[in-house]
């Protein structure tokens, strides 16, 4: 989930992109838009035997006309 807020009131309409990037490397891209409560939802499956244990990571960005666009990234280990 991603929760976009203009200092403390979420941000409605913002479109959210992302990538998620594997421990083997692919990738898999997101995109969605946040709702009145300013935030977006989504899911993804990970299947080791595919796409490797070790580092992924989530990268993220939001942006809405008449604000300043933002960006985040995480990084998890899958054993």
């Amino acid at each position: 989930t991603v929760l976009v807020k203009d200092g403390s009131v979420p941000v409605a309409g913002a479109t959210v992109t992302g990538t998620i990037t594997t421990a083997n490397g692919s990738k898999t891209n997101l995109s969605g838009t946040t709702g009145t409560d300013g935030m977006v939802s989504f899911s993804y499956r990970i299947n080791k035997r595919k796409t490797g244990t070790g580092t992924y990571t989530i990268a993220v960005s939001a942006a809405k006309i008449g604000y300043t666009s933002s960006s985040a990234t995480i990084t998890f280990t899958v054993q």
